[in-house]
């Protein structure tokens, strides 16, 4: 198989990493994504926070078999629902001097009226502390 070609995307693999913008605001907000992770952090014991920074996302296509189901794959699960979307993978963090950050995962249908929902907030580290967005 041939290399892909400078600048541009690999299918079924993620983005390049992007800053904030109207797109994912908007996701973020449909989703609930900060009220998701403030859950999360009280869930594991995680100092609160006043006030989570967005870092950087990243988009990837995507099947998913869940509710949101509006057709049927005929395949090895034949009947099971599943639906296209948009995986967002936000990363966010709630401290600038930390090498702690947090990624949102959340699922965006296509062709359909659902909403985006996030479908799982994990801890990620980094070898170096944050260098956030409004710090620099």
């Amino acid at each position: 198989a041939a290399p892909p070609m400078p600048g541009r995307a690999v299918a079924g693999a993620p983005s390049e990493e992007k800053s904030l913008d109207d797109d994912v605001e908007k996701v973020m907000k449909a989703a609930d994504a900060t009220n998701a992770l403030l859950k999360y952090c009280e869930k594991e014991g995680k100092d609160l926070f006043v006030a989570a920074q967005f870092c950087s996302y990243t988009t990837q296509a995507s099947l998913s078999r869940n509710a949101f189901g509006s057709w049927t794959w005929r395949g090895r699960h034949q009947g099971q629902k599943v639906v296209a979307g948009l995986k967002y993978e936000v990363r966010m963090s709630t401290n600038e001097y930390s090498n702690e950050y947090y990624a949102i995962d959340i699922f965006k249908p296509w062709q359909t009226k659902k909403l985006p929902v996030v479908t799982g907030v994990r801890t990620l580290q980094t070898t170096h502390n944050l260098v956030l967005p409004a710090s620099r």
